[in-house]
């Protein structure tokens, strides 16, 4: 329990860092304990990486704010342990803290959650799961775009269901111009000038 004398600076402190939440950085690290540098991570994310030794706790919470913040675990707080719910706070948090997660750490559960909320993030991984892919792609066909080289089967099926995906596809062979046909005779009345056979 703070004293009096202790509670009115926390109270001072508290109500400056309401401002400007970079003010916390100027302060004698004695006044400063982890629910005043919650309370200004809250309100400014970047605060984090400019601390000189958080806590795990406040690297946890940090995440919880902005995902991304794993990077700066990574990279400057190297004494902090990666855990696995660290890595998936920081997904949920924000879906491109995929890509500051450890290699030895990556799943199918983590990529497919980030996937879920960010499609473009596929691009950076070649190893998406096909049973995943069409789930997503019935769900969300313009994510096609974000997958790296898919097969002629998957964009048949995908162009089966939506005409939408044309824009995204270079060319097209003749097994995807006649399922647009067949399927999508209006869209292939207007894309069938501008089609590249490959």
């Amino acid at each position: 329990m703070l004293n009096d004398k202790a509670q009115r600076v926390k109270t001072k402190i508290l109500s400056a860092i309401i401002e400007d939440p970079e003010i916390i950085l100027l302060l004698k690290e004695k006044y400063v304990d982890e629910e005043i540098w919650k309370f200004c991570i809250e309100r400014d994310p970047n605060i984090f990486r400019k601390m000189k030794h958080p806590s795990e706790e406040i690297c946890m919470y940090a995440c919880e704010v902005d995902g991304t913040n794993l990077k700066y675990i990574r990279n400057r707080f190297r004494y902090i342990p990666i855990s696995v719910s660290l890595c998936v706070t920081s997904v949920k948090s924000n879906p491109k803290a995929l890509l500051y997660v450890p290699r030895k750490m990556l799943n199918n559960t983590l990529k497919e959650m980030a996937f879920d909320e960010d499609p473009s993030l596929m691009k950076y991984f070649d190893d998406v799961r096909p049973q995943y892919l069409e789930r997503l792609l019935s769900e969300r066909p313009s994510a096609i775009q974000y997958v790296d080289k898919p097969n002629e089967d998957v964009i048949c099926e995908t162009l089966k269901k939506s005409p939408d995906i044309c824009p995204y596809l270079n060319s097209m062979t003749s097994k995807m111009i006649e399922v647009l046909r067949v399927y999508h005779p209006a869209y292939f009345n207007l894309y069938k000038n501008n089609i590249e056979i490959k």
